[in-house]
């Protein structure tokens, strides 16, 4: 070790000027971050001081590496922040499009697009015949003598047919998930 070459000498060197290298970390990382970087200089310089030059200053060259530990940790933390505000901000503009969807949503249209829905899906289900009458009737608002003429049966099959739409639609619909 430049200037004497013994585990005396780093303990002397280390209590000398290990809280000073951490206060002035400190003043940049925070306590905490200090302490760990000032023993990671002073072990990366005991690890190294057989091969530095004889002429090498111990506190320079280990204030010299908490100056660029603390830089690292500051540059990693600005990088840290700066991915957590792209995050942020394309949370925040998920959340505007959200928002911007549920303020436009028109229930009574969603709703009155599921009740179409589903009656179409309900009078699709009828028997043939049944559903013809029925789509007649109350679709294209024929008579039942209109209804019973151009399809050559009775009034009274047409009721038949009707009611048993009716019925059918009621239970189908009852069922259905509105």
């Amino acid at each position: 070790m430049p200037g004497g070459k013994n585990i005396h000498d780093f303990t002397t060197l280390f209590n000398q000027h290990s809280r000073r290298f951490v206060d002035f970390a400190a003043t940049y990382v925070g306590r905490d971050a200090a302490e760990d970087i000032v023993m990671d200089a002073f072990l990366y310089y005991w690890e190294r001081h057989d091969r530095l030059a004889n002429d090498t200053n111990p506190p320079a060259y280990i204030l010299t590496t908490v100056k660029h530990k603390c830089l690292n940790l500051l540059r990693s933390r600005k990088v840290q922040m700066e991915v957590k505000e792209k995050l942020a901000f394309q949370s925040a503009r998920a959340l505007d499009v959200r928002i911007s969807t549920l303020e436009a949503l028109d229930a009574e249209e969603i709703f009155s697009d599921r009740v179409r829905q589903a009656l179409r899906n309900a009078i699709d289900s009828l028997p043939a015949r049944a559903r013809a009458i029925f789509i007649m009737s109350r679709i294209d608002e024929k008579t039942y003598r209109e209804i019973a003429e151009q399809l050559s049966i009775t009034v009274k099959s047409v009721e038949f047919e009707l009611t048993k739409a009716t019925r059918l639609l009621r239970a189908i619909l009852k069922n259905s998930s509105l």
